[in-house]
């Protein structure tokens, strides 16, 4: 697995936590690389830069997953030796 790889690639920040391959150094990186990402995502939603459906309509309930999973993948980054 290359050190670029992409963080969301993995169903939870959990999951990767658990993938054997990944030392802690390559957790972390890829834990915060999400970080990263999620808190741009949820910026751009401050900012009236919200997400757009197939119809280019606001998609709804968007920001609730992805605070949620913001608190876990922080949760996760703790946890990284």
């Amino acid at each position: 697995m290359s050190a670029t790889a992409n963080p969301q690639r993995y169903a939870s920040p959990e999951i990767l936590m658990e993938d054997p391959n990944l030392s802690a150094e390559e957790r972390k990186k890829r834990l915060e690389e999400w970080k990263l990402d999620l808190e741009l995502q949820l910026n751009a939603t401050d900012e009236n830069m919200p997400p757009l459906n197939k119809a280019g309509d606001a998609k709804v309930g968007v920001d609730d997953n992805k605070s949620e999973l913001l608190r876990r993948v922080t949760n996760c980054l703790r946890q990284v030796h």
